[in-house]
């Protein structure tokens, strides 16, 4: 059944099952003190405070039937999905130490930002459960080069619950990019 909103400047009706919470980015190099934003002396404590409250709004999400899709910012081994030598997108996690190797907290080797490693791992308090879709994304929009559109088209999604890291580049970006 529909749900009342009480947003401003209008309350409006949300439909579970046309309806998806998009979680960006809750993976251990944004938000593990061991990851990449701590390493590069980037509080994390932001990122860690709304854990436990994005965990809530799964729960609440899964149990009215809503779609949960996971976004993780991760690149290939020779980043050759981070752009050219010279494209911000690359320079900028290049500065922040992306594709080096490091020891995750159980002491195996990984490597920053690096997919299918402890760095890129969505967050042991948030883990996807098996209907769950976790997309991986390599720029700061969820939509630029994934089947995020797709996805959400096929399930007939028409409304889009937010929540993530950092608002003010990946969420952002990536909820701009849903509105067009």
């Amino acid at each position: 059944r529909n749900h009342l909103i009480p947003a401003r400047p209008t309350a409006f009706n949300l439909s579970p099952h046309s309806s998806a919470v998009i979680v960006v980015d809750m993976q251990n190099d944004f938000a593990d003190s061991q990851g990449m934003f701590a390493r590069a002396g980037i509080p994390v404590d932001g990122i860690r405070a709304v854990v436990e409250p994005t965990s809530r709004v799964l729960d609440a999400a899964r149990h009215h039937g809503m779609l949960i899709v996971y976004l993780v910012m991760q690149f290939n081994e020779d980043l050759s999905n981070a752009g050219s030598a010279d494209a911000p997108n690359r320079q900028r996690h290049l500065a922040m130490g992306v594709g080096q190797q490091v020891v995750a907290p159980d002491g195996r080797a990984s490597r920053v930002l690096i997919r299918e490693t402890w760095n890129t791992k969505i967050l042991d308090e948030l883990a996807p459960q098996h209907d769950d879709v976790v997309i991986p994304k390599h720029r700061y929009s969820g939509f630029f080069e994934t089947n995020l559109d797709s996805v959400l088209r096929e399930r007939g999604i028409m409304s889009l619950v937010f929540t993530g890291c950092t608002t003010s580049a990946c969420v952002e970006s990536t909820l701009r990019d849903a509105f067009y």
